[in-house]
């Protein structure tokens, strides 16, 4: 063997190129190669112990004579009927008092673990859960696990007789930097969560964003103690945490998965509010709380905005509006932002007063400021009131554009051409996927040149169109790849003439195939 493999430092420096078990390399030679070669042993086993999807591996380590199997009757009694549910379930169950050498083995691989990933199948929501508690409350040191970085613990869908999340504290180490616990309940956290910030005072990135019961105390009180957070992923916080999640200096993501704080107007907000952020998503919330968010930032390279409404709330155009231009007015950089998403919930039935709520291009203007959007997804329930003109704006304020979605369940009438395809085509040569109201009947002259434009999708909604065929001829000129489709065949028509309207489009798709396939010929 050369001699420099004789040199720990430099043969952990080579393993460290190997990557990870995501990256494919072959598990089994790498056992081997533990098994065979003094030298290698280490740093192999470094590796193949490094990432863990279960704790199976660990267990596995004990005595075989320490567990015995018995059925899990609660387990099948509060599983749901299926087939599955129906099986014989087997616990795993402790035959006697464990002992200081039991952990001997165990303890020879458990401190190489560097990230562990459980689900509601596997590891602590299955049925060993029992055992593995009793295993931990033997347990002779400070932190099973303590070289862990990466903690993912998805419990949210285990039976409430398993109470799989007892076991998080004994999963627990300092130098955890990354934690994302997803649970059915909060309450059945209350005993480690008051303590997370004690017992990891490393964590970068939380995410508790599924923990919905109301319990916004408890999450806020958690995230106030944890200075180096960088992306912050909850259900929910009050103002007091808000405050002090805005002036962490290092704070980039955002998610709130139910933001209903109505904060306080503050246009004196200190230079370093939100002066980090990156990304930024509200689940559910109402426009004008992020208008007020908004309005508290300072400085932001945001890049990303995702913003999700109530099923009850349909907020008005001008609440959109103002929304667009606090935006734009100097709270983030004009070319950091890169994608913009608004999605409100489909209501039963259309607005009283559509113009109430169509957006019109004046209105989406301020956006044409930021000149390197790649995303923009704009849907409201009765869509936008634009034009030929504003979809030139558009292009060309955005030529990066790779996803563009404006529309609504209840669009209005639409004013935009088949022309506007030109008009993209031309200023936006990276679009994928397009997804817009359109009145296609009126057709243009088909062009002179033939345009190699990747765009792969066109969404038309319940576009109004008479004659397919030139329909289909003049957007093959443009997208010689693309495919056009109009509204569900699983959505109900609102009157016959979307039925038609319907047919006709399937034409257009239909003959676009035909196209495409004869001048690949």
């Amino acid at each position: 063997m050369h001699p420099a493999l004789e040199i720990r430092e430099i043969v952990q420096s080579v393993f460290g190129h190997v990557g990870r078990p995501s990256s494919g390399y072959d598990l089994k030679t790498l056992a081997m190669l533990a098994r065979t070669c003094t030298a290698f042993c280490d740093p192999a086993l470094d590796l193949l112990w490094a990432e863990q999807h279960n704790l199976k591996a660990l267990m596995g380590c004990f005595p075989g004579d320490l567990f015995l199997e018995v059925d899990l009757v609660a387990f099948r009694r509060a599983a749901p009927p299926s087939h599955f549910a129906r099986r014989i379930v087997q616990d795993l169950g402790i035959r006697r008092p464990i002992t200081k050498e039991d952990w001997d083995r165990p303890l020879l691989y458990s401190h190489r673990v560097k990230a562990l990933y459980l689900d509601n199948s596997i590891g602590t929501a299955s049925a060993s859960t029992s055992a593995f508690y009793d295993i931990c409350l033997a347990f002779p040191g400070s932190h099973l696990f303590p070289n862990l970085r990466t903690l993912q613990a998805d419990l949210s869908s285990a039976y409430r007789e398993i109470q799989p999340a007892r076991v998080i504290p004994f999963l627990l180490a300092p130098g955890i930097e990354r934690i994302t616990i997803a649970l059915r309940q909060i309450d059945t956290a209350s005993h480690f969560l008051p303590t997370l910030p004690q017992r990891c005072p490393s964590i970068t990135y939380l995410d508790i964003s599924n923990w919905d019961n109301g319990d916004t105390q408890s999450s806020s009180a958690v995230v106030q103690n944890l200075p180096q957070m960088q992306e912050l992923r909850v259900y929910s916080l009050n103002r007091q945490a808000l405050e002090y999640v805005r002036r962490l200096p290092t704070l980039k993501t955002l998610l709130i998965e139910d933001f209903t704080v109505d904060l306080p107007v503050d246009d004196n907000a200190d230079a370093h509010s939100y002066s980090s952020l990156k990304d930024l998503e509200f689940g559910r919330t109402r426009v004008h709380r992020v208008t007020e968010f908004l309005k508290i930032t300072r400085n932001c390279s945001l890049q990303r905005l995702h913003i999700g409404s109530f099923e009850s709330e349909t907020a008005t155009a001008a609440n959109m509006a103002s929304l667009f231009s606090t935006l734009a007015a100097q709270r983030c950089s004009h070319t950091s932002l890169r994608t913009i998403r608004y999605h409100t919930r489909s209501s039963n039935s259309p607005p009283s007063d559509p113009d109430i709520y169509a957006l019109t291009g004046h209105m989406i203007r301020p956006l044409f400021r930021f000149t390197n959007m790649v995303t923009v997804t704009i849907y409201q329930p009765c869509g936008l009131d634009i034009t030929d003109d504003d979809v030139s704006q558009l292009a060309s304020a955005w030529p990066c554009l790779e996803f563009l979605s404006l529309g609504g369940i209840y669009q209005v009438a639409s004013r935009v051409t088949l022309h506007a395809l030109y008009v993209l085509a031309s200023h936006c040569p990276r679009l994928l996927s397009l997804s817009i109201s359109l009145d296609a009947t009126l057709v243009p002259a088909l062009l002179t040149s033939i345009f190699d434009h990747p765009l792969q999708y066109i969404y038309v909604g319940r576009a109004a169109i008479t004659e397919p065929a030139p329909v289909a001829r003049y957007i093959a000129t443009m997208f010689p790849a693309t495919r056009v489709k109009a509204w569900a065949d699983i959505e109900t028509p609102r009157n016959s003439q979307e039925t038609v309207y319907h047919g006709r489009w399937r034409i257009v798709s239909e003959d676009l195939v035909t196209i495409q396939s004869s001048n690949h010929t």
